[in-house]
């Protein structure tokens, strides 16, 4: 079991971010900042990075992130 505080997140090339606690949410982005023309088939690029710390053992990890999308 790998801890949830070793995985960071980013959006586009900005920098990494800390995931939210174990059952805890996040709002990644809105829509109040966007006009409609940038919205318009755009992507949003999301990455992530696994801080691992030596301790870890070999093997198959699984972890569900669950992302909503909500439309005005």
């Amino acid at each position: 079991l790998i801890p949830i505080n070793r995985l960071r997140w980013q959006m586009g090339n900005s920098d990494y971010r800390s995931m939210p606690s174990d059952g805890e949410s996040l709002l990644v982005m809105d829509w109040h900042n966007f006009t409609d023309e940038i919205l318009a088939g755009q992507q949003f690029p999301i990455s992530y990075l696994l801080e691992l710390a030596g301790d870890e053992y070999e093997g198959d990890y699984i972890s569900t992130i669950t992302y909503s999308l909500f439309l005005p």
